[in-house]
């Protein structure tokens, strides 16, 4: 089975075993976390080109989270993916929270004949997905990116010399399971200064994990963040004093966001998980 049907699987099951939660319950440290990534690209991009952002494309959208957050704030918005389970994920978590899904289409999103087929969008975004290919493939897949854009281009990679990174690995290889993706060396701003474009942006996402089983002590840079996170979390409510030895849920949402909104960005794109980074065409 595919990574994207072992997903859904997943999700599936815990909706079954858990009755009356939805697509926050089972990914409340990615629903968190994407949420102030929307937040930020939504003030932005207003905020540079003193219009709102209409419409965004995501190529490789998987579950396709981020566009459900942002069609919440009224932006029209389409995904691509190769895999239909993917796609299926999606429409089953907006389901789960009572929305709409986005238009979902089946589709080699790195084909250029079939993205030529697709409407331009204001946001051209993929996460997780540009590191899958060779060097040449990066700089293609990149230029098809900001062809199909009007003028913002949203690129997310893990981070994989972070420390959160490294504990979630950590936590897959004492498993015994594969971390089946192959990532490439990459570098963003090198990429986009080949093709001209301009670096608006860079931050982190996904401080926290969802399950306490990714935290892995014994990493000084790892315990040393978890600390402040802590302190700023029992700030706000002492029953958080177990983190990082706890399991969030979806009522723990408000406080994952507030805390991590609350690092710098410096902070989140040297430690997170993912690091983004938003580019811009040139006028």
């Amino acid at each position: 089975m595919s990574y994207w049907s072992d997903e859904l699987n997943d999700f599936q099951d815990f909706l079954e075993h858990h009755p009356g939660e939805d697509y926050r319950g089972w990914q409340p440290a990615k629903w968190q976390s994407l949420l102030t990534v929307r937040d930020r690209l939504l003030r932005e991009c207003t905020g540079r080109s003193g219009g709102r952002l209409r419409t965004a494309l995501e190529l490789g959208c998987g579950s396709a989270t981020l566009l459900l957050q942002l069609q919440a704030e009224g932006v029209g918005c389409v995904g691509v993916d190769r895999d239909p389970m993917a796609l299926e994920l999606a429409q089953h978590a907006a389901k789960s929270l009572g929305a709409a899904p986005p238009e979902l289409l089946n589709g080699d999103f790195d084909d250029p004949h079939f993205v030529d087929g697709l409407e331009p969008a204001d946001l051209v975004l993929h996460v997780g997905v540009i590191e899958h290919f060779d060097p040449a493939g990066q700089r293609a897949f990149l230029e098809l990116s900001a062809a199909k854009s009007n003028r913002w281009i949203l690129v997310a990679v893990p981070n994989e010399h972070g420390p959160v990174f490294r504990s979630f690995l950590s936590t897959v290889s004492r498993e015994e399971r594969v971390y089946e993706d192959d990532h490439e060396d990459i570098s963003i701003p090198g990429l986009a200064a080949e093709l001209g474009l301009r670096v608006a942006a860079v931050d982190g996402a996904h401080l926290f994990f969802g399950r306490a089983k990714y935290y892995n002590p014994g990493d000084p840079q790892l315990d040393a963040l978890y600390g402040e996170l802590r302190g700023r979390l029992t700030a706000l409510d002492p029953r958080y004093a177990d983190f990082p030895h706890r399991d969030f849920c979806a009522e723990d949402i408000d406080a994952m966001r507030a805390v991590e909104e609350q690092v710098d960005a410096e902070t989140r794109a040297r430690c997170g998980f993912l690091t983004y980074y938003l580019l811009e065409k040139p006028a």
